[in-house]
């Protein structure tokens, strides 16, 4: 995988993108789902409230384990540093289901491509 610094400037990057199996693709989804419908669960004890937010959060639920599901790829991204200041970019595994992925380093506020 290559660092997209510019248009014309790559850097190639020692990291193996993993195409997620059936299995693994529903077990990151129902992380997602369960999160937010142990949230909605929980605000069942919120007085008047909970006729908003446990329906909010159970449509929630839904829309991020759908979301989370499209997601055919994953990369692990621990230890990567800016090429610009050499600060680490802190990002661990990204899971994605496009040929590109942003980064930003916040430090020094450069923008990075992996493609």
């Amino acid at each position: 995988m290559k660092m997209r610094l510019s248009p014309n400037i790559d850097i190639e990057l020692d990291r193996q993108v993993i195409n997620l199996t059936f299995f693994q693709r529903l077990k990151y989804s129902l992380k997602g789902v369960g999160f937010y419908f142990l949230i909605a669960l929980g605000t069942v004890l919120i007085p008047i409230l909970h006729f908003i937010l446990v329906p909010l959060f159970l449509a929630v639920s839904i829309g991020s384990g759908y979301s989370r599901f499209q997601k055919t790829r994953s990369i692990d991204l621990t230890n990567v540093l800016c090429p610009n200041c050499s600060e680490d970019l802190n990002a661990s595994v990204t899971y994605f289901n496009t040929n590109e992925i942003s980064l930003v380093c916040y430090k020094c506020q450069s923008q990075f491509t992996l493609a």
